[in-house]
């Protein structure tokens, strides 16, 4: 879709730098909609296949449109250097589990800016793991517009033999809301790998 579109911008606006020069700099943005009533028997599967190290801006809009119900996996793999931003509008009474997988080669450099935007008797559940790339940053903010919303959140993070933990994965959690009758759960884990042999 076309930068003009109205539904960009629609779920937030950058919180953040990175996030900010990734908007300026993206050429055209990919809209998932989830039809209004629909109910999704299987995951949807959205790869996202880095092919260059050349730096990259990418733009992601998913609508969870009213009463639907889905299950959207963000699949990130191969070598990219890329600045993204993922807008998720969960309307009323929707209710959408997002997951951001990061699979990354070793010499991956992804920062990914994930805005929700949830109504009015909706169910949002965001999921990130990140077990690969050498520098991946995945910041999650999610806002309520209404009462009676839904959040629940879980991130697991795994460093790869090429990265660190200074310089692997780092998760920044937000959620703003000043609603009565909403509520949000966070969990996060970091996991170790263990060497066999």
């Amino acid at each position: 879709m076309a930068r003009g579109d109205k539904r960009i911008g629609s779920a937030g606006i950058p919180e953040d730098r990175v996030s900010a020069n990734a908007w300026e700099n993206f050429s055209e943005a990919t809209v998932l909609t989830i039809p209004a009533e629909f109910e999704a028997d299987t995951e949807v599967t959205v790869v996202i296949e880095g092919t260059s190290t050349e730096a990259a801006a990418q733009h992601l809009v998913i609508v969870a449109e009213r009463f639907s119900k889905a299950i959207v996996v963000l699949n990130h793999q191969g070598s990219a250097v890329v600045s993204e931003n993922i807008e998720i509008v969960v309307e009323d009474g929707a209710n959408l589990t997002v997951v951001s997988l990061q699979e990354w080669n070793d010499d991956a450099v992804h920062a990914s800016s994930q805005q929700a935007k949830i109504g009015r008797d909706s169910k949002f559940k965001h999921v990130v793991v990140s077990l690969g790339g050498d520098l991946v940053r995945v910041t999650p903010s999610t806002r309520f517009t209404a009462r009676a919303a839904k959040r629940k959140c879980s991130a697991c993070t795994s460093p790869t033999p090429a990265s660190t933990w200074s310089s692997g994965s780092l998760l920044t959690m937000r959620w703003r809301t000043a609603l009565p009758m909403c509520s949000t759960r966070a969990r996060c884990r970091a996991v170790t790998p263990t060497p066999c042999g």
